[in-house]
């Protein structure tokens, strides 16, 4: 025990005597040497003296002459905590040319509530450089930039003390340097490149993020947009460019407590878009309650800054949300995470990256002098810009997530539309197959009713022939041979020609014969039946030979004829040939009816007949068609009241 109690004294010892030697050496330092040269440039740290005026009732007059008071600035930067009260630095520079010179003293603040400079010598009194408060605006500084610079004179081979003191609402730290104005302005260029260039990547984030509106959606784009635009915003104004460009007129002391909303505004919109990018009111409506509520308090919180600034409690909360809203991010993440959604993990990384800039901030502040403040900003600068480009890459993951879920969604509604396909492809061959079918169907109908028709007359003939048979009579005989031989071509025709309708028998066979072969027994064929209703069937046959299939002109002749008798009740019926123009022009006259031409026009239509009619309504139909698989022209005349003509024009052969 006795031992450990000797090291605590000797390590006690020692810790003093560094600190007095410190002290004595610091002390001991020569002033800082002034250079004309353009690229000169000090950090005054090492050479500044404070001390803190808790009253804020000391003057220039009093500290000059107080030295015992000041202290030497021992920490690596000029910092004195959260304090109240005015903070008094000097610092000595020594100009040992021959020649006056003038140099800036460049004061690394961008507001404060009030500062005053002075230069004194030992011989003269001290002057003031300048002196601010909070209630001027920037037109009033000597030097036009967003930092406070001022310049002074000094005259060769003299010594001075720099006095600057100070009051700020919100730090203590006042960085200070010397220079030539060229190298202070130089400084600040560089420093307006860099943080031009990332206010420009933000700008471009923004862009990007609008640019995505078509893909992502207005609503995740516009609250992702909003977040980046308010972070910027609050960049901007901190680095003191409002002051210096958009309200270049108003009195500094408006400042501080925008700077205080901007940043309070920042959570606000960073757990919206939260909300919009993670559904959390379905994924997590508990913890969706929770951001809902903060976001409220946080937007009242921000809204009541500028107005009521001063008022301490206002900013407790406010310096308070700022980094729980930033906590709060990093639990979302985590619950997306958990959660499993698309984007979570860069989501969550550039939320844990501003959430570390404000625990560097926070050990700046409760370490004063150890930390660069200025260096917080930057830092917060570039979080912001990581975060910002976390968050993109985590929507373009969602977006290639909801893409893949889009494509296997249309992939399965292609296969679908396939399958729906192939199902139409075979309704489709269904219908067509019924179509055909129909078809068919109508006509093999309309096949047996032209064979039918066509077998009647033959069938009446042969029965009244039948009937005059009463003993070796060989034209009756020859008569029933003939029509036999005519029902049993069509038997035949059909059934071998494996063709369906009314020229089914028609295989473009054509024979040369005598046209008076086939009108003798058609005329043999109806004479009894014209007899039998008292008409007087007059026949004018020709010697010529025809080219031409018989068995189709002679059923379209018979169906002449036969429509002839038909509708014919008095008068007669005549069956003639003749030649016409290198033709031979078959004709069937009667003394019938007759009828228009709009009738004949709708009579040649199968199944279409007069309401007197007791036939099928097959004839002329069954003639049109023939005649146009001939190729024989066809024409037919007619008038109420005064009977029929109708003409075949069969090819000529010599």
């Amino acid at each position: 025990m006795v031992q450990d109690m000797t090291l605590r004294w000797v390590g006690s010892f020692l810790l003093v005597a560094v600190i007095c030697l410190q002290s004595v050496l610091a002390f001991a330092a020569e002033p800082l040497a002034l250079k004309k040269d353009s690229g000169f440039y000090v950090p005054l740290t090492p050479y500044l003296e404070g001390y803190v005026d808790d009253t804020r009732e000391l003057g220039i007059e009093d500290v000059r002459n107080n030295p015992d008071d000041f202290m030497l600035v021992t920490t690596r930067y000029p910092d004195f905590g959260l304090t109240e009260g005015r903070v008094w630095m000097k610092a000595s520079v020594l100009n040992s040319m021959d020649v006056s010179g003038t140099w800036r003293l460049d004061i690394n603040r961008q507001y404060y509530s009030e500062i005053d400079i002075y230069l004194s010598s030992s011989d003269e009194s001290p002057r003031r450089l300048i002196y601010y408060t909070n209630t001027n605006n920037f037109s009033d500084r000597q030097v036009p930039d967003r930092l406070l610079g001022v310049d002074f004179d000094i005259s060769g081979n003299s010594k001075v003390d720099i006095y600057i003191g100070f009051r700020s609402d919100s730090t203590s730290y006042m960085p200070v340097g010397i220079g030539t104005p060229e190298a202070v302005m130089s400084r600040h260029s560089q420093e307006h490149t860099i943080n031009w260039i990332l206010n420009g990547a933000l700008l471009a984030i923004i862009a990007f993020s609008l640019m995505m509106i078509p893909v992502i959606g207005w609503r995740l784009s516009l609250s992702f947009s909003l977040y980046i635009l308010v972070g910027f915003i609050y960049v901007f104004h901190a680095d003191g460019y409002t002051f210096q460009h958009i309200w270049p007129h108003q009195p500094m002391k408006i400042n501080d407590p925008l700077n205080l909303s901007f940043m309070v505004s920042m959570p606000v919109f960073g757990l919206i878009f939260s909300r919009m990018m993670f559904n959390f009111k379905k994924h997590s409506p508990r913890f969706d309650l929770y951001l809902i509520g903060f976001i409220a308090m946080a937007a009242c919180i921000a809204l009541l800054s500028f107005p009521i600034y001063q008022s301490q409690s206002i900013k407790v909360f406010a310096y308070y949300t700022t980094p729980i809203g930033s906590i709060t991010q990093v639990v979302a993440g985590s619950i997306a995470i958990r959660r499993k959604l698309l984007g979570a993990i860069p989501y969550t990384i550039g939320a844990v990256i501003v959430l570390s800039s404000f625990v560097y901030a926070t050990a700046a502040h409760l370490s004063p002098g150890n930390y660069n403040l200025d260096s917080t900003l930057d830092y917060g600068h570039m979080a912001l810009i990581a975060e910002c480009l976390a968050f993109a890459a985590a929507i373009v993951i969602r977006l290639s997530g909801l893409r893949r879920e889009r494509d296997r969604a249309l992939q399965a509604e292609l296969l679908l539309a396939q399958d729906k396909l192939k199902l139409s492809s075979d309704l489709q061959a269904s219908q067509a197959n019924y179509i055909n079918a129909r078809k068919m169907s109508d006509i093999r109908r309309n096949q047996l009713s032209s064979v039918s028709h066509d077998l009647q007359q033959p069938l009446a003939s042969l029965r009244q022939a039948l009937g005059r048979i009463g003993g070796p009579d060989e034209d009756a005989k020859q008569q029933m041979y003939t029509a036999f031989d005519y029902l049993e071509s069509l038997a035949r025709d059909q059934i071998t020609a494996g063709k369906i309708g009314t020229t089914a028998h028609l295989d473009g066979s054509l024979e040369r014969f005598p046209v008076r072969t086939l009108l003798d027994n058609i005329y043999e064929m109806f004479k009894d039946e014209a007899a039998s209703k008292g008409l007087n069937f007059r026949y004018r046959p020709m010697d010529a030979t025809v080219t031409s299939d018989p068995i189709g002109l002679m059923r379209a002749i018979n169906n002449l004829v036969s429509n002839a008798i038909k509708h014919t009740e008095e008068g007669g019926v005549l069956l003639a040939a003749r030649r016409r123009h290198g033709r031979v022009r078959i004709e069937v006259w009667d003394t019938g009816a007759g009828m228009t031409q709009s009738d004949l026009d709708r009579y040649t239509l199968r199944h279409e007949k007069s309401e007197n009619s007791q036939g099928a309504g097959l004839g002329l139909a069954i003639v049109t068609e023939i005649s146009e698989a001939l190729d024989l022209d066809f024409e037919m005349h007619s008038k109420p009241r005064k009977g029929s003509s109708a003409f075949l024009y069969v090819p000529h052969s010599a």
